[in-house]
């Protein structure tokens, strides 16, 4: 019972449904107006409790995602999708990005919860020949009738392949004849084992020398 109300009933619902609610004052003489209508949107059977977004490494080979339930009482069977977009590193391996805005389907299946059980640890295998730069990944978590319960990000960070892009890259202590070029290692990605550097003279649009390579000790 609410505080300051003296007059309280347990109404039986239907689980993810939305209700307008009227109380109707009533004698022998007859019936008032309803009262101002209350709107009651009422909770999914299950709830479920998970951390929102996740991160691995290509090379862990695969990652767990955790997911707990609101009740034990009984069996529930959940239908997942996860679905994939990726941004890829151009083919010339230049300093931009491609992303597609084409999300693909990865798969489907089912996972239970038995009755007496309210947690959940599902298996996420992690593609070892994977090639991109970074996969953003959403794994989608529905009740078999449809209802969306879940939806769980999770980043897989490719530190297998290719490198990444350098980063802070700058030229210091100009000349006429030279200058210093500096820069951070790729904090993503495949281990470097040396850096092409090219220069290019804009006059004529041409590599005005062979490229260098610096090895990585």
């Amino acid at each position: 019972m609410m505080k300051n109300c003296d007059i309280s009933c347990t109404l039986e619902l239907d689980p993810d449904a939305k209700y307008n609610i009227t109380v109707i004052p009533r004698n022998s003489a007859g019936n008032n107006a309803p009262s101002i209508p209350v709107h009651v949107t009422t909770l999914p059977s299950i709830v479920l409790t998970y951390k929102q977004n996740y991160q691995f490494n290509s090379s862990e080979g695969k990652g767990e995602i955790t997911v707990t339930r609101n009740t034990t009482e009984f069996q529930t069977t959940l239908v997942w999708r996860m679905m994939r977009k990726t941004i890829h590193l151009p083919n010339d391996q230049s300093s931009n990005y491609s992303s597609s805005d084409e999300v693909e389907p990865l798969g489907q299946g089912q996972v239970n919860f038995q009755k007496g059980m309210n947690k959940l640890v599902l298996p996420i295998k992690l593609r070892e020949d994977m090639k991109t730069m970074r996969e953003n990944n959403s794994l989608y978590l529905y009740q078999p009738g449809g209802d969306e319960l879940a939806v769980i990000k999770i980043t897989v960070l490719n530190d297998s392949g290719i490198p990444g892009r350098v980063i802070d890259l700058k030229c210091v202590n100009i000349t006429s004849r030279e200058c210093d070029v500096i820069w951070n290692a790729p904090k993503i990605g495949g281990p470097v084992e040396n850096f092409k550097i090219s220069i290019r003279d804009l006059r004529t649009g041409k590599e005005k020398t062979k490229a260098r390579f610096l090895d990585v000790f």
